[in-house]
């Protein structure tokens, strides 16, 4: 009887063994699980982050094209302008032409100034590193979002605690130091 007793006892003990292991594997996995949220979480929230940043840059890119625009129009009437004045003159004289020469001198350099080109070029470029800035932030957000949709799903699966309950010494019976005598 006291073999028996001894046997089931290392047999419970080492079934304790396992079970206590397990029981540190889950909680290690957990824990690991709860360290993966925040960090997709944080990461979320830093695209996010860019995300607004890149939304502030676009903004400001379509502010600099209605300043460009303005200053389009501004030359546009300026020559405009120009083009009234010669078709309104009475007779060619010199002094006429000199200052529709001037003028139009002072509106091609303010259209230089201004290098529509470059801005152009420029607004083109920004317009489209954002909108593909704009489109990798939107897929790994999306992407983000199943990771920590998933590892929630995960957390949730996992039991809060262990109720398998495994009894390591019998209740019933005699006690363990009658069986000892």
């Amino acid at each position: 009887a006291a073999f028996e007793v001894r046997k089931k006892s290392s047999a419970s003990r080492s079934e304790a063994s396992k079970l206590r292991f397990e029981a540190e594997k889950l909680s290690t996995r957990v824990q690991e699980t709860a360290t993966q949220i925040a960090n997709l979480e944080k990461e979320a929230a830093e695209n996010m982050q860019l995300t607004r940043d890149a939304k502030m840059k676009v903004g400001q890119a379509n502010t600099d094209a209605r300043e460009a625009e303005k200053q389009v129009t501004k030359g546009l009437e300026d020559l405009k302008v120009i083009m009234d004045e010669l078709q309104n003159l009475p007779t060619l004289d010199d002094q006429a032409l000199d200052r529709l020469q001037e003028s139009l001198d002072k509106a091609e350099s303010d259209l230089k100034a201004v290098d529509l080109d470059g801005k152009i070029k420029s607004l083109t470029e920004a317009k489209n590193n954002h909108q593909r800035w704009m489109k990798q932030y939107e897929d790994e957000h999306s992407h983000l979002r199943l990771e920590v949709d998933n590892i929630k799903e995960i957390l949730n699966q996992l039991p809060d605690g262990c109720f398998k309950r495994i009894v390591l010494e019998p209740t019933e019976g005699p006690s363990r130091a009658a069986s000892f005598r």
